[in-house]
């Protein structure tokens, strides 16, 4: 393995531990537990079951942490896709992200390419753009407009990824004669997953209300897709959703309007939640295991309409079910809406893949991006909130009353601030700069600060946590400071404010998901040991018979 994807053999130690030689930062003593780093991973196990499979299922949940795995599994229903690769499969309980950023795009990229985000070109789901001194969305691709929105001239397509995926690696291997389709409900997690490499790539777009995709992939959308969305409106999922079990749900969740949790939209906190009060439904529609279901069920179309699995060429399907995200987000992984959702959309997955294995010879592989931080409410203290918009107005409100008028600070997108032109120009720009970093490093909630060269740096160290940072930082990140807050202190999501919870952090909850998998080609065994999720694009391309990319990582995990 490269020795940026080596967490072996160690425990990560205190940002202050003086086992470990670290450039200079100023940072304040952490109050949670070192991270675990994995252990050397499983060799590759002989095949219990023959033949290769005519399809590979990359089936991702969106915010599925270990932890909430190990929960709230027995609530998941036995012909699920997650209960079938336990009872027939590999589970391996614990991968860890070896990067600090854990976030929707890095997470499906590094699935897909194997490889760290310093070297795919996304760190983040969005990256800033100093011309327009703003945010722009990592799949913001200008030449390729979204079906339905060129008016607006929205853009989505691959063009920032800059490594190549399983799909690639497959497309190249079969000289185009595999397909490969992605879907999901977020542009990102389809997008990025398959990159170029791909026949059909489909989201779902909030503000048209239906799946769409961009001409990154052809010049107009499969005519079957919109004959199935007439059939299939979406208007007709705005339907009251109601929990599954709600005595159960209250013996072991507690109540269901649980501190912490979000009202968002007006869906409100607590089952049944309707929809005649929302001011965005389509857009809500995300957080609800409706949709969910529905995207499984497109899945299923898509397979069949675009002939997947039909012949002995292998073919691809990426599919991320990210309402879990959403439902995670608003209402914390430990909610009855949480477990509702995840149970729905597992038993749709599993009833969608039990039907396809009994046309074909196909292996699924299931994973997910991310965990994600319980809701601050339910840990003991300390443990609250960090509000990056209120860091960017104090900084830059101390800086001002220290420099002058600003403005100093372009903006804070998580976990970086980026100043402004006006505080490069300025003679004295590095004592700006380290001022910026005192004034954050007061921050409620904050562990640490660095200036972006420093943290490049530590990925010449020695110790995993910073290694961790640098390695979730691209080469053209303009970063002027990376921070990181203390566990238990998820940044605030806005919407709903003041409530929820996030992910975005190296702590365990956070970078440790599980990796199951089943059907042709897989072994049979469950591992509690902690293994390298680097390894999981080296396993897809495995399971597919080809080789992976020339950039990842290329043991596969079994």
């Amino acid at each position: 393995m490269r020795p940026a994807s080596r967490l072996l053999g160690c425990v990560l130690s205190a940002l202050l531990g003086s086992s470990c030689s670290r450039p200079t930062a100023q940072v304040r003593e952490p109050s949670g537990a070192p991270i675990g780093p994995p252990t050397s991973a499983a060799q590759p196990t002989a095949s219990l079951t023959g033949a290769a499979p005519q399809l590979v299922v990359a089936l991702i949940y969106d915010q599925l942490g270990s932890d909430t795995l190990l929960e709230h599994l027995d609530w998941l229903d036995p012909k699920g896709a997650i209960r079938q690769a336990i009872e027939r499969g590999i589970f391996l309980e614990r991968s860890v992200y070896p990067y600090a950023n854990t976030l929707t795009a890095p997470g499906h990229v590094t699935i897909h390419t194997g490889v760290l985000p310093s070297q795919s070109g996304i760190d983040g789901n969005s990256t800033w753009d100093a011309s327009k001194a703003q945010a722009v969305a990592a799949i913001d691709d200008p030449p390729h407009l979204v079906f339905g929105r060129e008016a607006e001239s929205a853009s989505a397509g691959p063009a920032r990824l800059r490594v190549a995926t399983v799909a690639d690696a497959l497309k190249a291997h079969t000289r185009g004669a595999a397909k490969v389709i992605s879907l999901s409900l977020k542009d990102r997690s389809a997008i990025l997953s398959v990159g170029k490499g791909a026949d059909l790539v489909l989201w779902y777009d909030a503000k048209l209300g239906v799946f769409t995709s961009s001409s990154a992939w052809g010049s107009a959308l499969p005519a079957w897709l919109a004959a199935y969305q007439a059939r299939h409106a979406l208007s007709e999922l705005l339907t009251p959703w109601a929990a599954l079990w709600p005595e159960r749900y209250l013996a072991r969740l507690g109540p269901d309007d649980a501190p912490g949790e979000g009202d968002l939209g007006g869906f409100g906190t607590t089952f049944p939640h309707l929809f005649d009060k929302v001011d965005r439904p389509l857009q809500l529609l995300s957080c609800t295991p409706m949709l969910s279901e529905y995207l499984v069920a497109l899945t299923d179309a898509a397979v069949r309409e675009s002939g997947l699995g039909r012949d002995a060429v292998p073919d691809l399907v990426a599919l991320s079910i990210s309402g879990t995200d959403c439902a995670g987000h608003v209402f914390g992984p430990g909610s009855w809406e949480y477990v509702d959702h995840l149970v729905r959309a597992d038993r749709a997955a599993g009833a969608w893949l039990e039907r396809l294995e009994r046309e074909m010879s196909i292996a699924v592989l299931i994973t997910s991006d991310h965990g994600v931080a319980r809701l601050p409410e339910r840990e003991a203290a300390p443990a609250g909130r960090v509000f990056p918009e209120q860091i960017r107005d104090r900084l830059e409100a101390a800086l001002s009353a220290e420099l002058g008028a600003g403005p100093w600070v372009a903006g804070v997108l998580s976990p970086f601030v980026y100043l402004t032109a006006r505080a490069h120009r300025r003679p004295d720009a590095a004592s700006v700069l380290d001022r910026a970093l005192r004034i954050m490093l007061a921050e409620v909630g904050m562990r640490a600060v660095w200036p972006l060269s420093s943290v490049r740096a530590f990925a010449h160290g020695t110790d995993p946590l910073l290694r961790s940072l640098s390695a979730s930082v691209t080469p053209d990140n303009s970063a002027d400071l990376m921070f990181l807050t203390l566990p238990n202190y998820p940044l605030d999501l806005r919407d709903p404010l003041a409530k929820g919870t996030n992910h975005g952090t190296p702590y365990d909850y956070d970078r440790q998901v599980p990796v199951l998998a089943w059907g042709a080609a897989v072994p049979h065994r469950r591992q509690a040991e902690p293994v390298d999720q680097l390894q999981v694009a080296a396993t897809l391309a495995h399971l597919l018979g080809v080789p992976g990319p020339a950039t990842a990582e290329p043991q596969p995990l079994f």
